[in-house]
């Protein structure tokens, strides 16, 4: 049996069996040639209809080229709408497709394929399969012998790439850049932000926090504070744009677009790093940015900040949702800083003691220890207390009984 037979049986297999968002998903890929979970993450009504009427082509906001909405695909949206009672006119900015994910479409496919007796089916495209039904290479600028990995970026570079978004007047990817730095999400928890996630619909003033959202990649919940840089940066993007944030009781898209031909859609991921990365290229950013880049120069920044605060990696761990303390640290650079520390440190002591004429002196035995902040801080009040209360003794052995116990608290303390 051919794959398009296959795939119109599995579609009205989950059509029969009330799978309806699986059902419309595979009919929308299939139309428009996109692989089925693009569809998913990227179908919003207005993907679909403008002012209540179809579109004569689909607007996904990243495509490359205009592609026809079939009447096939039509009656496949009209026969959903008529039985989940949905209205897209009123939802116009909502996702199609809020509830599905990956995993429940594999599912759905794999029973459907067992109940059809079909052989274990994955579905693909029939754009993106060759005659033969074999699955078309698509090229990938992705090189395997180059690391792909994204870098936080200087201070000084931070400052470029806002600027320029100033100086460009791109107000959306300036406000995208600026809340991606303070709230240190990733991009696809931030492009999923509506106004009422920084306003309060009942009184249009700021909320302190984001109400609690589960975030698309750990499934945890978090509620980012929304801090006076964000603010201020929204503040902005209204003034400059005249947004009206109050649309739909606050209901649309913070990174929804206003102009140009993908205007009402909410900017993609690969819109945003194409222009990021333009703007690093523009300035003269040389090492690899990417949209992570924002969420690690914040972990960097929140180090830089605190610098004796104990509890700093344990907390970015929490903001960033990560499974330990490790992943954080590599995840911001501070493991890379240390390694490049102990590469510097290597070849100082081989400029300076192998081929240089320095002597060195063994200090492995040095008593050095390691303090937390806090932990010195209590020492150095206690030594302190002690010396005003034995200023006028002339008791030696109670300052040698004060010198013993501050050297048992250092030791007990010493890490």
């Amino acid at each position: 049996m051919s794959n398009e037979n296959k795939v119109l049986q599995i579609a009205d297999y989950m059509k029969d069996n009330n799978m309806l968002d699986e059902y419309l998903a595979i009919v929308i890929s299939e139309d428009s040639g996109r692989r089925i979970m693009d569809v998913v993450y990227n179908s919003y009504w207005c993907t679909f209809f403008d002012n209540g009427d179809f579109r004569e082509t689909y607007d996904f906001g990243n495509q490359k080229e205009e592609v026809k909405i079939g009447d096939y695909c039509k009656s496949a949206i009209q026969y959903y709408l008529s039985v989940t009672g949905c209205n897209p006119s009123r939802k116009q900015y909502k996702k199609v497709f809020p509830q599905l994910t990956k995993s429940k479409i594999s599912k759905s496919l794999k029973k459907a394929s067992e109940e059809l007796a079909f052989d274990t089916f994955e579905y693909v495209p029939l754009s993106l399969l060759k005659k033969d039904g074999a699955e078309k290479t698509i090229c990938q600028n992705k090189r395997e012998d180059v690391s792909s990995e994204v870098y936080a970026l200087s201070l000084e570079d931070m400052k470029k790439v806002i600027r320029y978004f100033e100086d460009k007047d791109m107000w959306l990817h300036y406000l995208l850049f600026t809340i991606s730095y303070n709230m240190g999400r990733r991009i696809s928890d931030t492009l999923s932000f509506t106004w009422d996630c920084f306003f309060d619909p009942c009184t249009g003033s700021f909320r302190d926090n984001i109400p609690k959202k589960k975030e698309k990649k750990t499934k945890k919940f978090t509620d980012p504070h929304i801090n006076n840089a964000c603010r201020d940066a929204i503040s902005l993007y209204i003034k400059k744009t005249n947004c009206d944030v109050t649309k739909d009781n606050y209901s649309t898209p913070v990174f929804m677009q206003l102009t140009g031909t993908h205007k009402g859609n909410v900017i993609s991921q690969s819109g945003y790093l194409k222009a990021l990365k333009k703007a690093a290229s523009d300035v003269g950013i040389m090492y690899n940015v990417g949209t992570h880049s924002t969420r690690k120069t914040f972990g960097m920044v929140s180090v830089m900040t605190h610098p004796g605060d104990p509890l700093a990696m344990e907390t970015l761990q929490k903001m960033f949702a990560h499974s330990n303390q490790g992943v954080t640290t590599n995840y911001i650079g501070i493991d890379r800083n240390k390694m490049n520390t102990y590469y510097e440190d290597a070849g100082n002591f081989f400029t300076d003691y192998i081929v240089g004429d320095k002597e060195y002196k063994d200090v492995s035995e040095n008593p050095i220890i390691s303090l937390d902040a806090n932990d010195l801080r209590d020492i150095i009040k206690c030594a302190y207390e002690y010396g005003l209360n034995n200023a006028d003794s002339a008791d030696a052995m109670a300052h040698i009984d004060s010198i013993n116990h501050i050297m048992q608290m250092v030791e007990k303390m010493a890490k």
